[in-house]
């Protein structure tokens, strides 16, 4: 079970490659709702019965209903192919997106693994004058070092701050590279 800091709800996953849909979903800050393995799908093609369970269904804020298949690409065979175009098939009529994820890097899920310890608001995120002073120090791009030397609270406080503002994203970081203090981070706007 994945704990989906958006929705404050567990989402079921089945395989590494799911939790880390999980987590770039939740990072992105833009899901009203997940859904494990949605519906099953029935389709007769010449023939042929197929059925199909897709991974996920998040709902976004925006309106968007988003099917998702999760398989890296080096593990997909010619029955996924089929039952993909299926579903892309089913979901375009449905008026829903479909997409298949085949994974992250390493770095990436290590990084939104850790930050996504910092998620909760009510225990890490900084009180408004705390937000205004890190705003000051990010913006146009800064580090946590320098971001610890130059605010009035403890370098504990100040790294729980950044972190919950990184897995936010009102601090924003290159995902490919690893996370240091020396690591340049910017303020982004809402």
């Amino acid at each position: 079970m994945y704990f989906f800091a958006s929705t404050r709800r567990h989402v079921s996953y089945e395989s590494l490659e799911e939790h880390s849909l999980l987590l770039i979903l939740d990072h992105s800050q833009t899901v009203a709702a997940i859904l494990a393995q949605p519906f099953k799908l029935f389709f007769i093609r010449n023939g042929e019965r197929l059925n199909h369970v897709p991974d996920d269904l998040s709902v976004h804020h925006d309106g968007e209903q988003c099917v998702w298949d999760v398989r890296p690409y080096d593990r997909i065979d010619g029955s996924l192919t089929r039952k993909a175009a299926l579903t892309r098939e089913f979901c375009r009529d449905a008026g829903f997106t479909y997409r298949v994820f085949d994974g992250i890097s390493k770095i990436t899920r290590g990084s939104l693994e850790f930050l996504h310890a910092y998620s909760d608001a009510r225990r890490y995120a900084p009180d408004p004058a705390a937000a205004e002073s890190l705003r000051d120090v990010f913006e146009g791009g800064s580090t946590l070092r320098l971001a610890i030397s130059m605010l009035d609270a403890s370098p504990r406080e100040v790294r729980m701050w950044v972190y919950h503002m990184l897995w936010m994203r009102t601090l924003s970081f290159d995902h490919d590279r690893p996370l240091s203090d020396a690591r340049v981070l910017e303020w982004q706007e809402a």
